[in-house]
């Protein structure tokens, strides 16, 4: 029987793999995977509330959500990097990230105005090639 907390893991690896594995390896992935759990912590809602609402807050419309391979490399890695990053025990490579973006996909206005370019309220806290994360 899948234990609730699984459940979600299983969510969080296959989110941060499906919005970092353009990147090359895991370390982008592991930063969507934090933004999400900064997310929870900053009292969004539960973890699934959190996970559902993500095309609520995403930077593009269409957001990629395929299943990964159970060989590949930064898969398997993100396996073991999500217990960390769910009970908070793992570095936050976000840097207090709660939103992220492929700099060269936002394709939403909202995003665009709210988010990438309102400097002040909403810093590049870390970020990775095109890949950016906001406070």
């Amino acid at each position: 029987m899948l234990r609730q907390d699984d459940f979600i893991k299983s969510h969080l690896v296959t989110i941060g793999y499906n919005q970092g594995k353009e990147y090359g390896g895991h370390l982008a992935a592991g930063m969507v995977m934090n933004c999400i759990a900064n997310r929870v912590r900053a009292g969004w809602g539960s973890w699934l509330e959190v996970i559902e609402k993500i095309p609520q807050y995403a930077a593009e419309e269409n957001i990629l959500n395929t299943i990964p391979s159970l060989w590949d490399v930064n898969f398997i890695r993100l396996l073991t990097d999500v217990e960390g990053i769910f009970d908070g025990s793992a570095k936050d490579t976000s840097s207090g990230g709660i939103y992220w973006a492929d700099t060269r996909r936002i394709t939403r206005k909202w995003f665009l105005k709210e988010i990438a370019r309102n400097h002040q309220d909403h810093p590049v806290v870390a970020n990775m090639n095109s890949l950016n994360c906001y406070r």
